[in-house]
C-alpha cells in the first residue's frame, strides 16, 4: 500500500506538535490484488501487520477493518479501512509507517496489492452496534458514493440527513429488534474519489440488513427520508461483506 501519500504524512507529523484536535479521521485503501494473489494472501499480510503494532504505542488507538463487494459494481477487489479519534492521532500511527519495522509490514501489502488512499473526516449519524462490533458471520455493509445535486450544499445535506435519522428513529420505536446497525459519513479531507461524500452503513450480518431494509422500505418515514435524500444528492449503491482485521483496546478509566 505504498500510495500512502508520504508528503502528507509528513506534513500532519510535523503539524501535530501544534495543531488542535480534529474529528474522527478515516483512511480508506481501494485496492487491486495483483495477479496470482488472493484474498487469503491479503489476510495473511493483514495478520501479520496486526501482530507488528500489537505493542506500538503510535498504534494504539487505530482501528482497521476490510470490506469486499459482494452485491456492488466495484472497481476494486477490496477497501481497507482505518481510522483514528483525530488527525493528530493519525499522523503518529502514520508516522510509525516511515520506520523501519513499518516499512517491513508495508512490504508485505505490496506484495499482493496495489492501492490508491485517501484521507476523510468522518461523523458519525447513528449508532446502534458498537463501531468495529459486528456480528459473525460477517457484517453486511451499505456503501453509498454520492454528488451534490446542482444548487446543493452542505446545508441541505445536512437537513435530508435530520430527516433520515428521525426516520431511523421512527422505525426502531416502532419496532426495537430492528434499526440495529451504525451508519457514518465521510467527507473528503485529502481524497479524490469523484464523490463528494461517503456512506457506510454497518450491519450486524445480511439477515439484519434485510429485516430493517424490509422494514424501511414499507414504512412512510423511510419514503420521506429516501425523498430527502434524494434531492440533496445522488448516490450510487453497493452492498459489501466486512470483516475487523483490529479492535483498539477500550480506553482504561482515570483513577480517582
Amino acid at each position: 500500500m505504498k500510495k500512502f501519500l508520504s508528503i502528507i504524512v509528513l506534513a500532519c507529523i510535523a503539524w501535530s506538535a501544534y495543531g488542535a484536535d480534529t474529528g474522527e479521521v478515516v483512511e480508506l485503501f481501494a485496492c487491486h490484488l495483483k495477479e496470482g494473489k488472493t484474498m487469503a494472501d491479503f489476510d495473511a499480510a493483514a495478520a501479520a501487520w496486526k501482530k507488528d503494532v500489537e505493542n506500538v504505542a503510535a498504534a494504539k488507538n487505530y482501528f482497521a477493518a476490510v470490506m469486499v463487494p459482494f452485491r456492488a459494481k466495484a472497481e476494486y477487489d477490496l477497501v481497507w479501512i482505518g481510522s483514528n479519534p483525530n488527525l493528530n492521532d493519525w499522523a503518529a500511527s502514520a508516522g510509525w509507517t516511515r520506520t523501519a519495522a513499518g516499512q517491513v509490514s508495508q512490504d508485505r501489502f505490496d506484495k499482493v496489492a496495489i492501492c490508491d488512499s485517501g484521507l476523510h473526516f468522518s461523523t458519525t449519524l447513528y449508532e446502534a452496534i458498537a463501531e468495529g462490533k459486528p456480528g459473525d458471520p460477517p457484517a453486511a455493509l451499505e456503501g453509498y458514493g454520492c454528488t451534490l445535486n446542482k444548487g446543493k450544499t452542505m446545508a441541505d445535506v445536512t437537513a435530508a440527513e435530520k430527516t433520515w435519522i428521525a426516520a431511523v428513529n421512527a422505525l426502531k420505536a416502532k419496532t426495537p429488534d430492528l434499526a440495529k446497525f451504525s451508519t457514518y459519513r465521510y467527507a473528503p479531507l485529502l481524497a479524490d474519489t469523484g464523490y463528494d461524500l461517503i456512506y457506510l452503513s454497518v450491519n450486524h450480518d445480511l439477515a439484519a440488513y434485510a429485516a430493517t431494509e424490509s422494514a424501511w422500505a414499507a414504512s412512510a418515514e423511510g419514503s420521506k427520508a429516501d425523498a430527502a435524500i434524494a434531492e440533496a444528492e445522488t448516490c450510487k449503491s453497493g452492498l459489501w461483506l466486512g470483516h475487523i482485521v483490529r479492535q483498539p483496546a477500550p480506553a482504561q478509566p482515570a483513577h480517582q
